[in-house]
């Protein structure tokens, strides 16, 4: 278990605003009778985060924000493509990503986290496919995005595809963040010794 200081970085009342991205993500959803979207990554990170926060578990606040960040580009082409761009997915997307890399900056990289991470995706990718409908392909976890259906006739070797092209951006997201973060870390020590 990675645990991370007091005093540095949000504190544990910081968790309130994932929990209310999520809570007002979840009433959208809910009202619509479509509860079971809540299970996509992006939402199950909100929670991760911010018990993360609350636990002070250094190793969730970086898996959440690394895999809202890996998240957000994809959750705008998709809203894109719909015609939408949905205000309470801002605040799950980026406004929880910010308080994550803010959490972030105070503490340096607990170790290899990309592996999990991507475990993460493939637990969620299971309960959806288990659980979940299957017109609602959360998580990806039934068929073959819309737009990458030329590419693959089949779920299996998409899905492989999707494992290994996500395991590679958490592989490179992580030690990315962890140099950025070690830049920024020492730029502030430097300003402030001198």
């Amino acid at each position: 278990m990675v645990v991370f200081s007091a005093g540095s970085g949000p504190g544990p009342i910081w968790a309130c605003l994932p929990i209310l991205f999520l809570a007002w993500t979840g009433k959208i959803y809910l009202a619509k009778g479509e509860g079971w979207t809540l299970l996509w990554l992006c939402d199950i990170c909100n929670l991760m985060l911010a018990l993360g926060l609350v636990f002070r578990r250094l190793d969730w606040v970086w898996i959440s924000t690394m895999w809202l960040i890996a998240g957000t580009p994809l959750w705008i082409l998709d809203d894109l493509s719909r015609g939408t761009l949905r205000p309470n997915a801002v605040g799950i997307h980026l406004g929880s990503a910010a308080l994550g890399l803010w959490a972030m900056r105070s503490h340096p990289r607990p170790g290899r986290l990309w592996p999990t991470a991507v475990t993460w995706l493939i637990v969620a990718q299971l309960v959806s496919r288990l659980i979940t409908p299957s017109e609602l392909n959360v998580n990806l976890a039934h068929h073959v995005y819309p737009a990458l259906e030329p590419w693959f006739s089949s779920y299996a070797p998409y899905w492989v595809f999707n494992v290994v092209m996500f395991s590679l951006a958490m592989f490179i997201l992580e030690r990315w963040l962890d140099r950025w973060i070690n830049a920024s870390r020492s730029q502030a020590d430097s300003r402030g010794s001198g």
